[in-house]
C-alpha cells in the first residue's frame, strides 16, 4: 500500500479501534455482517485468512469453523482490539498479524479459505487485493470478498463517495456490485457465486465511529436533508425513525474457488 495512503488509514482506524468492539457503534453492522460467512464451506481441518481483518470479527466467527485463523492487518491498535475479544470470548486458535494486505508475507496456496469483509473500499488498487487472496489460496480452497457497494449510477456512486470519504478520509471508492464481481471473475476462478443485502443504521453513531466525522457531521446531515427534501440522491437511501435520521448502506459477498 502506498505509504501516505498507508498512513492515513493507521491514523484513521486507531481512533476507530475502540468503537469497532462497541455495540453502540458497530453492533448492528457486525450483526448483519455474519451472514457473509455462511456462503463458505471449509473442510475438516482448514486453515483461514482473514485479509485487512479489522478487530478480526470475520476471524473469530470462522475460528468457530476451522483449524487456525489468522487475522492480518495494518493498524496495531485494531489487532490488539481484536485479541482482547478473541480471548474474552475463549478462542485460541487465532493468530493477529500485523501486514499489508496488497504484500501478504505468506507463501502461495497457504490458506484453504481466505476472505476481506468491508474492506475493499479502502484500498487504492482493489485488484492488487484480491490477486494477493488468490495467490495464497489453495487450487480448490475458497475466497470471498464483501463489501460495502455503490449505485451503478456514476453520478450517485460520486456523491455517495463523497459522504464517505468526508466521513472517514481512509475510504477511497465503493465499486459498483457489477465491478466487484467482475474483478474477482477475472481472477479466472469457478463456482462464483454473488449475494446482495441491505442494511439500515442509524446516523448518529455511524458518524461518531471516526474521529473525523463531527467536523463532517453538518455537512453529511445536510446532503441526507436534502435528499429527502427531493434534491440529489447521495445512494445511501436516507430516512426517518421516530424522528431520528437513518441511512441504509448495500453489501455485496462474492464467493468463488481458486482454479
Amino acid at each position: 500500500m502506498d505509504r501516505d495512503h498507508a498512513a492515513t488509514v493507521r491514523r484513521s482506524f486507531t481512533g476507530q479501534a475502540e468503537a469497532f468492539e462497541s455495540k453502540r457503534f458497530v453492533g448492528n453492522l457486525v450483526t448483519e455482517g455474519e451472514w457473509v460467512l455462511d456462503h463458505l464451506d471449509p473442510p475438516e481441518g482448514a486453515v483461514a485468512l482473514d485479509v485487512a481483518a479489522g478487530s478480526g470479527h470475520a476471524a473469530r466467527g470462522l475460528a468457530r469453523r476451522v483449524a487456525s485463523v489468522v487475522a492480518l492487518d495494518l493498524t496495531p491498535a485494531m489487532l490488539e482490539a481484536g485479541r482482547v475479544a478473541a480471548e474474552h470470548e475463549g478462542l485460541r486458535n487465532i493468530t493477529f498479524a500485523c501486514g499489508d494486505a496488497l504484500d501478504l508475507p505468506f507463501l502461495d496456496a497457504s490458506f484453504d479459505v481466505v476472505v476481506s469483509r468491508f474492506a475493499a473500499h479502502h484500498f487504492e488498487e482493489p485488484r492488487r487485493l484480491l490477486a494477493e487472496m488468490q495467490r495464497v489460496t489453495r487450487p480448490g480452497g475458497q475466497l470471498m470478498v464483501a463489501d460495502l457497494v455503490a449505485d451503478n449510477d456514476t453520478a450517485v456512486a460520486d456523491e455517495q463517495n463523497r459522504i464517505e470519504q468526508l466521513r472517514d478520509p481512509s475510504h477511497v471508492r465503493c465499486l459498483s456490485a457489477t465491478e466487484l464481481t467482475q474483478l474477482v471473475d477475472e481472477l479466472g476462478v469457478s463456482d462464483l457465486k454473488v449475494e446482495e443485502r441491505t442494511t439500515a443504521r442509524p446516523v448518529a453513531p455511524w458518524l461518531g465511529q471516526t474521529t473525523k466525522a463531527p467536523r463532517a457531521e453538518s455537512t453529511i446531515r445536510a446532503a441526507f436533508d436534502a435528499e429527502l427534501a427531493g434534491g440529489t440522491p447521495t445512494g445511501m437511501g436516507p430516512h426517518r425513525r421516530d424522528h431520528e435520521l437513518w441511512f441504509e448502506q448495500r453489501f455485496v459477498a462474492v464467493t468463488a474457488r481458486r482454479r
